[in-house]
């Protein structure tokens, strides 16, 4: 009888602590540089996440005929209460090639956290969060990311180097945060976005200096950028 009621206490606690996640299945478009994909949009809050509990169990929903989760490419959680990166995305959908969180109050991710997409993770988009810092090496295992979005956040500090292994980044935004000016909102091409991140959000100024000798094209923009702001500084003193 103590075993059969032990066990249906650990079934019941299992039950609430597991992490579900609704889906509503679509292939409409949120993604713009990705174009149209088959996507998990969730749907439903998490409000039992912690940092110990944040692996995903289980996955509900309705696929399109046809269609199973090895067709799933995306996953985005927009306006959703999810405060911690949810784990085992990878486990349930084994072909992401997308992953976006919008508006879910997270306020930390880390290159664990990416490590299970790989090398197949071309878009990353963390906006309207609480991250305030983006750490050393956090995209080191996904180096074919060609869209990162980190708009609309409140970032304080950036690792000065995080973005140099990502060799077919193609679109960066790191606007409306606390580290870049409002000004700089269209001042969106890559290079600008990493120059101005490394001026600005560094943990070390002077590391910018070992940019100009690694990197002539990034050495280029720097100098056009710096003669930019010098002529905007002195358009406002006149």
């Amino acid at each position: 009888m103590k075993l059969l009621i032990l066990l249906a206490l650990f079934t019941f606690f299992n039950k609430i602590n597991a992490i579900q996640i609704n889906c509503d299945f679509s292939r409409s478009d949120p993604w713009t540089e990705v174009g149209v994909i088959y996507y998990c949009a969730m749907t439903n809050n998490v409000f039992e996440m912690t940092p110990e509990n944040s692996e995903v169990t289980q996955i509900n929903g309705m696929h399109y005929n046809f269609k199973t989760n090895k067709e799933v490419l995306g996953f985005w959680a927009e306006a959703v209460n999810m405060l911690y990166f949810p784990k085992n995305l990878n486990v349930h959908f084994e072909n992401l090639i997308a992953v976006g969180f919008e508006n879910t109050g997270m306020s930390e991710v880390h290159k664990e956290d990416l490590q299970p997409f790989g090398e197949k993770l071309t878009f990353f988009r963390l906006s309207g969060t609480n991250l305030q810092i983006i750490e050393k090496d956090l995209f080191i295992y996904n180096p074919n990311l060609r869209t990162v979005v980190l708009q609309r956040n409140k970032i304080r500090q950036i690792d000065p180097f995080v973005f140099d292994n990502l060799h077919h980044l193609k679109y960066l935004s790191l606007k409306s945060n606390y580290c870049i000016d409002p000004s700089h909102n269209t001042w969106e091409r890559v290079a600008e976005d990493i120059a101005l991140m490394k001026t600005i959000c560094s943990t070390e100024h002077y590391q910018c200096e070992d940019l100009l000798k690694e990197n002539n094209y990034l050495r280029s923009k720097i100098l056009m950028l710096e003669k930019q702001l010098e002529e905007i500084n002195e358009t406002e003193i006149d």
